[in-house]
């Protein structure tokens, strides 16, 4: 059974008659889901009465959710995908997934790409940081290839390493060749985030080097522009690239309102995006050329 996104059932009949009849004989499937509606046999089989009636009978549709429950209703996911030593980068991802969900129709989940570092080098050199390690592990599942096919938009977010994005991050993008083949990617949103000591520490040039492969894959990059962010104080806590939250040399700076004031910012607009793109472009054709191969 195929299923819609809510923004694409509501826009049935909104169009033609014509579209009103496609997106009907589709949506309708079943005896259970006519009478839901309110429609009788007369109606199932007219699109003309089917479309004349719409306004009186659905009311706009008010009753998505039960459509959703019904199965007849895409839920669409947003998956943000981390890496974190120190866990403040996985603040910046809780505070992400917050925003996302000011949106409704939208769920989140919060996966962590698997650590490259042995057990050995934390006991040895970094017992401090095995804590927070063993924390992350028993709170984020470990983020699988399906987790990005399955969603319809992505965040990445990684610790500043000199200058660039973690190798942690790198060896999981590095994975995704079958995926770029096949273009499972391609139109959807993805935001980006990171986590450093100092200020001007590479932060942006993290940024901006993560969303390169992203773009190769097809992704559309989803920033914070400069009037959303805000101004005075809260202007510092982010870039237009994505948010961003430096700690201090010595890990002694707090994660400020500012700094999750941001993140949730960039969570509602990656949410947003992604209502955006799956709009119901088979019915309305706004988005074909987002959606669809140029031939």
């Amino acid at each position: 059974m195929e299923v819609y996104t809510e923004a694409w059932i509501s826009r049935i009949c909104f169009g033609s008659l014509s579209c009103g009849y496609y997106g009907l004989g589709r949506v309708v499937e079943s005896r259970k889901l006519e009478i839901w509606l309110g429609f009788d046999q007369h109606y199932i089989r007219s699109r003309n009465s089917f479309c004349s009636n719409y306004a009186s009978y659905s009311n706009g549709f008010p009753k998505k959710e039960w459509a959703r429950k019904l199965g007849y209703m895409k839920s669409l996911k947003i998956v943000i995908i981390f890496y974190s030593l120190s866990g403040n980068t996985a603040k910046l991802a809780r505070e992400i997934a917050q925003g996302v969900r000011e949106v409704s129709g939208i769920t989140v989940e919060i996966r962590r790409v698997p650590e490259l570092l042995s057990k050995e080098l934390f006991e040895a050199k970094l017992s401090k940081l095995k804590l927070v390690r063993a924390e992350l592990e028993k709170e984020f599942p470990e983020a699988t290839i399906d987790d990005l096919i399955n969603a319809d938009g992505v965040a990445f977010g990684t610790p500043v390493h000199f200058g660039s994005f973690a190798s942690q991050i790198k060896q999981f993008i590095d994975q995704l060749s079958p995926v770029w083949v096949k273009g499972q990617l391609v139109n959807k949103p993805a935001a980006v985030f990171c986590s450093g000591a100092i200020p001007h520490g590479g932060e942006e040039a993290t940024l901006l080097s993560l969303i390169i492969p992203l773009m190769n894959l097809g992704m559309i990059p989803i920033g914070i522009p400069y009037p959303i962010q805000g101004e005075g104080s809260d202007f510092d806590a982010g870039s237009p690239y994505g948010a961003i939250f430096t700690s201090g040399s010595k890990g002694e700076k707090e994660f400020s309102e500012g700094d999750k004031k941001v993140a949730r910012i960039l969570g509602r607009r990656l949410a947003t995006m992604v209502q955006i793109l799956n709009c119901g472009c088979d019915s309305c054709n706004v988005c074909y050329t987002m959606t669809r191969k140029i031939h």
